[in-house]
């Protein structure tokens, strides 16, 4: 059962691992 913190959170882990991959690009 997936709860909105429970996505909420997911998406912020998913957000910081795109900027994780941009700064090593970078």
């Amino acid at each position: 059962m997936l709860t909105i913190a429970t996505a909420f959170r997911d998406r912020r882990h998913r957000e910081e691992r795109q900027h994780r991959l941009n700064r090593e690009i970078m």
